[in-house]
């Protein structure tokens, strides 16, 4: 049988943004409805899932026997993997580079993977096939969008095509670091990577990620041109306004539930503390945090 209740945020992740425990209770964590203006305290057993999300299923839409839970115990492998690696950045341990490189694929796959994502893609696939003469059903189009999306290790590169080609555009010439702060990031339901755009452009190479993976440290990806030629320091320790900023961007961004540690999270969504025409400073100061740490670890 599939597991039913597949997570599309892991509960790895999850778990370290909770608040406090009650004895023989699960982990709970803050969340507030942007949409209800409503702020409660949740398990988080019970959000950022959707029932049998990952299966694959058949021309009927009928779940595969053959391929039961195959996404599903492959996001398990990786979970686990990423676990370890987040818990030595809990403890402020250094890590290597192919750990740094998890990270990334960490990142990449937490941007597709979410509901609203993996529709458009299906439905974009679906389009396509139409447009050039060769249609598929929407069922096909849903199947091949999860086997070339998820699914790796023996088939073909040409299979999974869409995690290969976001790797290589958005991982190329980057290199991982983690902004730590000592106030608390937040986490978006839907959208958990943000992506902000320095200039009016589709060149993925003025884009900006981020992903918060615990309340004190967020992954972010440095573009390794222009900068100096020593190696990035892996930790690159933020303030309270930039944590902020991020924080505020996260909350803005497109889904209906925010979570995180503390109470009070809708002041994110409510307050505007840096205008649009002032974003540039904060990418700027962005910058001299990396050459900063850069420096600091070239004289130590």
């Amino acid at each position: 049988m599939p597991t039913k209740k597949q997570h599309y945020i892991p509960r790895m992740l999850l778990k370290r943004f909770t608040t406090f425990h009650v004895p023989m209770r699960k982990p709970l964590i803050y969340q507030y409805d942007k949409n209800k203006d409503i702020e409660r305290l949740v398990d988080i057993y019970d959000i950022c899932r959707k029932k049998n999300l990952y299966e694959i299923k058949n021309e009927s839409g009928i779940i595969s026997h053959k391929e039961i839970n195959l996404i599903e115990n492959g996001f398990s492998r990786l979970e686990s993997v990423w676990n370890k690696i987040i818990d030595k950045i809990e403890q402020n341990k250094t890590i290597n580079q192919n750990d740094r490189c998890r990270l990334g694929v960490l990142l990449v796959l937490q941007l597709i993977r979410v509901p609203e994502v993996m529709k458009f893609t299906s439905r974009w696939i679906y389009d396509t096939s139409m447009n050039i003469g060769k249609p598929v059903t929407q069922n096909e189009a849903d199947r091949y969008m999860k086997l070339a999306s998820f699914v790796w290790g023996d088939v073909e590169p040409e299979s999974n095509w869409i995690l290969n080609v976001l790797l290589n555009n958005i991982l190329a010439n980057k290199n991982i670091i983690i902004y730590r702060s000592e106030y608390d990031f937040i986490l978006n339901g839907e959208r958990p990577v943000l992506c902000l755009k320095l200039f009016d452009t589709n060149d993925i190479n003025n884009c900006k990620w981020f992903l918060p993976i615990t309340k004190n440290h967020c992954i972010g990806l440095v573009d390794e041109k222009g900068l100096p030629d020593e190696e990035t320091q892996l930790y690159v320790d933020i303030n309270k306004d930039f944590t902020y900023f991020i924080n505020e961007r996260i909350s803005r961004n497109n889904g209906r539930f925010i979570y995180g540690r503390n109470p009070n999270l809708s002041r994110f969504n409510k307050q505007t503390v840096i205008e649009k025409k002032d974003e540039e400073l904060y990418y700027e100061k962005l910058y001299h945090y990396i050459i900063q740490s850069k420096i600091l670890k070239k004289y130590k």
